[in-house]
C-alpha cells in the first residue's frame, strides 16, 4: 500500500444537543446523534482541504476567543438549505489552550484521560488477498428520526434504530453466516465483511465456485436482512428501504487508534463497496464487476445497471443482484472437503 505524501484534512465542526448511547448487541458501539452531529459531519463534508468550517452556532461561541474568522458566507447543506459558515483560519495567539487555563474541578479530569501512560505507537496490521464487503444503509432512516417532545427529543427513534441493528447482529450468530464479520456501523449504515477470519479465508489458490460460495454468504445474509427489515416495517407501520453495496478484492484490516481503538478495514475494495451502497437505490443491492465475475455462476439473478460514475473511480460497470435462481443456495456441504472444518 503506497500511502501519499500530500494528504489533506477537512474539518467540520458544530455544538449543540446530542443524544449518546450504545448501539446494536455484538460489537455494540458508543455513539452520538443528533441534527447537532448531522450538520458537524456536512460543515466537514462541504468544507475545503486544510479548512476548518464552522457553524454560525459555532462562531458565536468562539468569537471572543483568540480565533480568527473567515466568513464563507451561505453554503447549501443537504437537509438544511443555507447556512452561514465560517472558515477558523488561525490563532490570534500561540497557546491558546492550557490546563491551567480550565476551571480547577476539571484539571483533575484531564489528566486522568492519559494515566500517565504514553499513547502506543505501533500498528496491527494484516493484508487479505480476497474479502468480500457489504454496506448497507437504512436510506431514509434521516427522514424518520426528529427531536421532538413526544419522542423524547429523538431518543424513541434511536430506540427503534437499535432494535433494526440489534436484529441484524442476531442473524450473525446463525451457523449459515459464521463466515462473516461485522465491522461496525455508522450512523444507519451496517458495515460486514467475509473472508477475514483465520480458517474462512478467501484464498488465492480457491476457484470461483469457493469464492463464489463465501461472496454468497453475505448476499444470504443481505437477503435475510431485508426480511427482518419487513418485519420491523409491518410491526413498527414504517417504509424503511436498505440499499446495498458489495465488493470483493484485497484489504488491509488492523486496529487503529490509541484512545479507543477500533478493529476496521480499508483500501479501494472497501471504499468502492461504500461507493456502490451510496450511488446504489433504495431496495436495490449494487456489486461491482468483480464481485459480479464470482457471483455469475451461482444461482442469483443480475442486471446490469451499465456505466456508474464512480467518485475517484470515474465509470464503472456495475449490476443489481436482483433476486435468487432458488432459494436455499448456501450449504456449508457444497464447500470443499478441505474447507468444511473451516467454515
Amino acid at each position: 500500500m503506497v500511502l501519499s505524501d500530500n494528504l489533506l484534512l477537512f474539518l467540520g465542526i458544530n455544538i449543540g444537543p446530542v443524544v449518546a448511547g450504545v448501539i446494536g448487541a455484538r460489537k455494540p458501539q458508543y455513539d452520538i446523534w443528533g441534527n447537532t452531529v448531522n450538520v458537524a459531519s456536512r460543515m466537514d463534508s462541504t468544507g475545503l482541504p486544510n479548512h476548518t468550517q464552522v457553524t454560525e452556532e459555532a462562531y458565536q461561541v468562539l468569537k471572543n476567543h483568540p480565533y480568527e474568522f473567515q466568513c464563507r458566507g451561505k453554503v447549501r447543506v443537504k437537509g438544511k438549505g443555507d447556512m452561514t459558515t465560517y472558515f477558523l483560519t488561525d490563532r490570534k495567539q500561540p497557546g491558546t489552550m492550557r490546563v491551567e487555563e480550565l476551571p480547577a474541578s476539571r484539571v483533575g479530569g484531564v489528566g486522568q484521560l492519559y494515566n500517565g501512560n504514553p499513547l502506543p505507537q505501533d500498528l496491527y496490521h494484516q493484508s487479505y488477498s480476497r474479502v468480500g464487503v457489504v454496506f448497507a444503509s437504512i436510506t431514509n432512516f434521516h427522514e424518520f428520526y426528529m427531536e421532538l417532545d413526544g419522542n423524547n427529543q429523538g431518543v424513541e427513534c434511536l430506540r427503534l434504530l437499535n432494535e433494526i441493528i440489534a436484529d441484524f447482529d442476531e442473524l450473525l450468530g446463525e451457523e449459515r453466516f459464521k463466515a462473516i464479520d461485522k465491522i461496525k456501523t455508522v450512523g444507519s449504515t451496517y458495515m460486514a465483511a467475509v473472508g477475514l477470519m483465520p480458517e474462512q479465508r478467501i484464498l488465492d489458490e480457491d476457484d470461483e465456485v469457493t469464492a463464489g460460495l463465501y461472496l454468497g454468504m453475505l448476499v444470504e445474509f443481505v437477503f435475510a436482512m431485508r426480511e427482518r427489515l419487513l418485519n420491523i416495517n409491518e410491526n413498527s407501520y414504517n417504509n424503511f428501504m436498505l440499499r446495498v453495496g458489495i465488493n470483493i478484492g484485497p484489504v488491509v484490516a488492523g486496529v487503529i487508534g490509541a484512545r479507543k481503538p477500533q478493529y476496521d478495514i480499508w483500501g479501494n475494495t472497501v471504499n468502492v463497496a461504500s461507493r456502490m451502497d451510496s450511488t446504489g437505490l433504495p431496495n436495490h443491492t449494487q456489486v461491482t464487476e468483480e464481485a459480479y465475475q464470482v457471483l455469475k455462476n451461482h444461482p442469483y439473478e443480475f442486471q446490469c445497471r451499465g456505466k456508474v460514475r464512480v467518485k475517484g473511480k470515474g465509470d464503472m460497470t456495475t449490476y443489481f443482484l436482483t433476486d435468487r435462481k432458488q432459494p436455499g443456495t448456501m450449504r456449508v456441504e457444497e464447500l470443499p472437503a478441505s474447507r468444511v472444518g473451516g467454515v
